[in-house]
């Protein structure tokens, strides 16, 4: 019987390590929203830097924005916001500056890109990138932005870990 015993524990060693392995691989994924108004290339960058997200183990949620509103909910609950939207007069969308206003503490994780015809600055309070709606970037601009995401995402955590401690 204890032949048995000890055989069936050494066959489930690599099982326990195998199972610890996936808890791991789970916990270190991030939740990112990426948030968009409903343009053909605002809706291709979206789902090429989804992609690249969760490639980057990444759990991701998507909701759109319009002059309604931003229809995310709990923001505070993600590691990092991704919001695209078109920078229409030479300005942030009127709800976006609002709910950036109303969402000020989780500022530090939030990347506002803009679609920009001409050279103007965003006066926001996030950190703020820009490019042309140019379908020919699409792959590279979500590239670069999930990057950032990704950094956003990061710090977010160390400092999540540093206030537990």
């Amino acid at each position: 019987m204890i032949k048995y015993l000890h055989f069936f524990m050494i066959c489930m060693m690599p099982l326990a390590a195998f199972s610890q392995e996936l808890k791991t691989d789970v916990s270190l994924s991030v939740k990112v929203a990426v948030v968009f108004e409903n343009t053909k290339f605002k809706s291709k960058l979206v789902e090429t830097l989804k992609k690249k997200l969760e490639e980057s183990n990444a759990a991701v949620t998507v909701a759109q924005h319009s002059k309604e509103g931003v229809a995310l909910e709990n923001p505070e609950l993600y590691d990092a916001i991704f919001i695209t939207n078109s920078g229409v007069r030479s300005m942030v969308r009127p709800w976006i500056s609002s709910w950036l206003d109303s969402h000020t503490d989780i500022a530090p994780k939030i990347l506002l890109h803009t679609t920009k015809t001409k050279n103007w600055e965003e006066q926001v309070s996030v950190d703020a990138v820009s490019s042309a709606s140019a379908m020919n970037q699409v792959d590279s601009l979500a590239g670069e932005y999930a990057q950032k995401v990704l950094k956003l995402a990061q710090q977010d955590n160390a400092g999540q870990v540093n206030e537990k401690e």
